[in-house]
């Protein structure tokens, strides 16, 4: 999928397709009379509401708060962010379909939506596979599978952040940009990817360090070959 194609809708999202609620209500809440006091509850009960649906991995919950006129901007949490390091790619598209800034930091300032995409942060791996929809796709498919769904993933949240406008040479104020990110982890398709989208090669990260010197001129060819490619 190009860039240009990028689709920033909830129906065309490439995985995983199924979406789980966690709103314990009455059955008429999305459609009936009720459906605009349980959000002015929820909202009342939860103070960063878009996060907390983003934390469950609940994308009805999150598509309903948003239509309700909750702006992305209005959480502490960053839940662009959130969604972005839980691999909730229709999560991610209903944000920056709603206003959601591609380029903002997180409250440390060494955490942003295209950082968060990519890293492997243990701080998120528990909350990822208690993630509704990862959990349901991981008693559908095998493991094999769902791990090349995943990965499909993050780079469709990549794509879908630079469509809005996300700065892939962001380096968090000298720390490191998404490019280093991508090859200290090994992950030559996302390495491939953010080169194919403009990234920069020879920004230093916070030790000096610019991403052709951590791959050396051999894999720097391959890598750029393979981006051209």
């Amino acid at each position: 999928m190009s860039v240009e194609a990028a689709p920033l809708a909830l129906e065309t999202v490439t995985a995983p397709q199924r979406v789980v609620s966690t709103m314990h209500c009455a059955r008429d809440v999305l459609t009936g009379s009720h459906y605009p006091n349980y959000l002015d509850r929820f909202i009342e009960n939860h103070p960063d509401p878009l996060s907390s649906a983003c934390s469950r991995g609940d994308n009805v919950l999150l598509k309903q708060l948003l239509n309700h006129g909750v702006h992305p901007a209005q959480d502490t949490q960053d839940p662009l962010i959130i969604a972005a390091a839980m691999r909730n790619q229709a999560g991610v598209a209903l944000l920056l379909q709603h206003g959601a800034n591609p380029n903002l930091r997180s409250r440390s300032g060494l955490r942003g939506p295209v950082h968060a995409a990519i890293g492997k942060d243990p701080q998120w791996a528990l909350q990822i596979r208690l993630n509704p929809i990862w959990r349901a796709e991981a008693r559908r498919l095998p493991a094999d599978r769902l791990s090349a769904d995943f990965e499909r993933a993050e780079r469709d949240i990549i794509r879908l952040l630079a469509h809005a406008g996300a700065d892939l040479n962001n380096d968090l104020g000298g720390f490191e940009t998404p490019l280093h990110v991508a090859i200290l982890d090994s992950n030559i398709a996302m390495q491939a990817l953010l080169l194919r989208l403009g990234a920069n090669l020879d920004i230093p990260n916070y030790r000096g360090a610019t991403a052709r010197h951590l791959l050396g001129p051999e894999l720097t060819r391959m890598l750029i070959d393979l981006a051209i490619g």
